[in-house]
């Protein structure tokens, strides 16, 4: 398994969506959490069995939520680079890609 490496705007990136979603019901933003750290757990044990977008660069989609982990399948790590809503800004995260992807 290759290590997992976060892109360093994605802390505060889940910490707003899950202050949004603990807003709208409470406990619902550490569903979100968990949903997150599920997901990072798939990325991290099979990263090629997620949704392919472009270059190396894969999605998992987050159970409950209408959002996904995005994340480059590097050589040397899965490179997670955003929680991206599935219908607000959806390609905003083209900006962290490593360059050439």
């Amino acid at each position: 398994m290759k290590p997992v490496r976060f892109h360093q705007a994605l802390d505060a990136e889940v910490q707003e969506a899950a202050r949004f979603y603990d807003s709208l019901r409470a406990g619902l933003g550490n569903g979100l959490l968990e949903s997150i750290e599920q997901a990072t757990h798939d990325i991290q044990r099979a990263p090629t069995s997620c949704q392919y977008v472009r270059g190396r660069v894969r999605k998992r989609r987050l159970k409950r939520f209408l959002s996904a982990v995005i994340f480059e399948n590097q050589d040397d790590c899965n490179h997670i680079i955003s929680l991206a809503h599935d219908h607000r800004q959806p390609d905003y995260w083209l900006a962290r890609l490593t360059p050439g992807e």
